[in-house]
């Protein structure tokens, strides 16, 4: 059972969002646009009460308004459609749950309440959760519809457990007509559902005292890991039933068997359990004292643990600095999933005791350097191929262009609600088979080969150019041109620029901002033609310079006018820039640049210089493409 979708409602700073997830989901976005909100909504809807809660957690403190979280879970398992108290609330093959959180104005207490989401019984007397309005009429209803017996008891009287449990019966075989889903509150068998089957969930925080997450108490997300793992251990080794028999075999020495034998057990506890018997029994003829003790499963031995780091100093993890704690949860994530990556045993067994968990970590690149980030992102893809995994991050590392499905952007203007943005589809959907696959190799090896192109996900605004010459004198000349007005700091505007890869690939990227509703400005090339498009008996090279200038027509075509603007430098960017042929060879075409522009007076930069530069700050113009010569 998988998570699928995440709806909240006045929560904090979030009015009302829907969100879609897969196994990996990315959410990223501006501090304080409300990504850390999404995670606790989350933690708040896997908390079993309202310790804790406060005006803090409605929507700008408004607690007159109740929160919602709905969670939605699909890709249930046979395992998961046999449960007794899971097969009546899949509904097109998910399970929908609620819960609201509101403020009793007359107790003045919180109050968390439940929902299921269910097709209740189009006739009201197989509704259990009206019950009470038709529960005095149970005897005639059995008589009159000719129910099987197996709604009255052995003594053939109709009570309120055996007409419940016929109900259950009746709709097990089918022979109950539904009517469309609708949320019922507090529903039985919820509460069994919610937490035993559902799927664990662990919030690593960002700047939560770390010294508190590294502990291995059942309440921390580390020991909430280690007892999971625990779990997925002991299944894979063969010791698992010696061991388990072990403890069965000291439960016997200890208390009566479940069929009450209790030939086996020390004669010290049986001497003392009769001892308090005759005792009490002198005030109260007939009561009977049983004593049961209580022993442990062999996952509790497993509950608390002890963690040492050695770093010169051998101590415990709570007299660390919180990098070195923090690394150490990071490390365990690292481990786990080696280990659950290498986990066989019976699929029955292990769907019996071991539950899917959500994965949420805020800001994973905390504390690493970049390769040190390169191998979390690889952890936590591995934890996400078995479970799931929700990260929000700043880091260029963890998102990755072609994965854009796991993308999540969050945002928020000024005091405005939060609100998210994320495309699920196929933007190559309405290319031909063949050229779908091409296209999606070429997306495959551009976000491979360059990772910054990854920061357009993070930026207000993109600047789309043809190759590398472009990405550095574009900003570089907007630094000379900080001098003159602020406007041109590309940095404080949070705006990119971003290397396509050539003029062919800018449509990819263009898709990808068009769909993202990213603001973006493409500059290229217009590359223009010497002769006719019609002629006759083309050379390969006039083929080649023909396709690149038809290439123009297809950029305006891709362009989305209410996200990006076009800017054509005819003839080419070259020309604008000024640099010999000679100099190129010398010192290549960026070293060229930077030594012609660096000390140049900015009196004497080319006028069309600034233009550009002032089209990427603000577009001025009354048309989507401007074409500068």
């Amino acid at each position: 059972m998988k998570l699928k979708q995440i709806e909240i409602v006045k929560f904090r700073s979030i009015e009302q969002i829907s969100i879609d997830v897969d196994n990996l989901a990315m959410f990223i976005g501006e501090n304080n646009a409300g990504k850390s909100n999404i995670f606790r909504a989350i933690e708040l809807f896997y908390q079993d009460s309202v310790r804790g809660i406060n005006e803090e957690y409605f929507y700008f403190k408004n607690h007159n308004e109740p929160i919602s979280l709905i969670l939605t879970f699909d890709r249930l398992t046979a395992y998961d459609k046999k449960q007794k108290y899971l097969k009546h609330w899949i509904y097109n093959q998910a399970i929908r749950v609620k819960k609201s959180i509101e403020h009793n104005n007359q107790t003045q207490k919180y109050e968390m309440t439940f929902y299921g989401w269910q097709a209740r019984p189009s006739e009201s007397c197989f509704d259990l959760s009206r019950f009470d309005e038709y529960k005095s009429e149970i005897t005639k209803i059995v008589k009159d519809k000719g129910l099987p017996d197996y709604f009255k008891t052995d003594r053939g009287t109709v009570t309120q457990a055996s007409y419940k449990e016929g109900i259950a019966k009746y709709i097990e075989e089918g022979k109950v007509e539904f009517g469309e889903p609708d949320w019922i509150k507090n529903p039985a068998g919820l509460k069994e559902v919610f937490a035993d089957l559902l799927p664990k969930f662990y919030l690593v925080p960002a700047v939560k005292d770390a010294q508190d997450e590294s502990k291995t108490t059942q309440q921390t997300v580390l020991g909430k890991l280690v007892n999971d793992l625990t779990n997925r251990i002991v299944l894979k080794n063969p010791k698992f039933e010696e061991v388990k028999k072990q403890l069965d075999g000291l439960k016997k020495y200890l208390n009566k068997s479940d069929a009450g034998d209790d030939s086996e057990r020390l004669q010290e506890i049986k001497d003392f359990e009769g001892t308090i018997t005759d005792i009490i029994s002198e005030n109260m003829p007939g009561t009977k004292i049983g004593i049961e003790i209580v022993t442990p499963e062999l996952v509790d031995l497993f509950k608390d643990v002890k963690i040492t780091l050695d770093d010169a100093l051998p101590t415990s993890i709570d007299s660390k600095g919180h990098g070195l704690q923090r690394a150490l949860i990071l490390a365990y994530i690292r481990a786990y999933a080696k280990t659950i990556s290498t986990v066989t045993v019976a699929e029955e067994q292990q769907e019996a005791l071991v539950k899917n968990f959500i994965l949420a970590i805020e800001e994973p690149e905390l504390y690493l350097h970049p390769n040190g980030q390169r191998k979390m992102l690889s952890v936590l893809e591995n934890i996400s191929a078995t479970d799931q995994v929700l990260a929000c991050t700043h880091s260029n590392f963890f998102v990755d262009t072609f994965e854009y499905k796991n993308i999540v952007i969050v945002g928020r203007e000024g005091n405005e609600p939060t609100n998210t943005f994320q495309f699920v589809d196929d933007i190559f959907a309405a290319e031909s088979k063949q050229e779908k696959n091409r296209l999606r190799k070429v997306f495959r090896y551009l976000s491979l080969f360059d990772l910054s192109r990854n920061e357009m996900f993070f930026s207000k605004k993109v600047v789309l150019v043809e190759g590398d010459t472009e990405k550095f004198i574009i900003p570089f000349w907007a630094t000379k041109f900080l001098s003159k007005d602020k406007k041109y700091d590309l940095s404080a505007s949070n705006i990119c620029v971003v290397e396509c890869g050539g003029k062919t690939n800018m449509h990819i990227f263009m898709r990808v901002l068009n769909k993202f509703k990213i603001p973006y400005v493409a500059i290229h090339d217009v590359d223009p033609i010497s002769f006719k498009e019609d002629k006759p008996n083309k050379t390969d090279k006039e083929e080649a310079e023909l396709r690149i200038f038809k290439e123009n027509e297809f950029i305006v075509d891709t362009l989305d006018n209410t996200v990006g603007k076009i800017i054509r430098i005819n003839p080419e960017l070259d020309v604008i820039i000024g640099i010999s042929a000679n100099q190129a060879d010398k010192h290549g075409k960026i070293g060229a640049a930077f030594m012609k522009y660096d000390e140049m007076d900015l009196n004497d930069y080319p006028k069309q210089v600034q233009k550009i530069l002032d089209l990427i700050n603000t577009w001025t113009e009354t048309e989507s493409v401007k074409e500068i010569t």
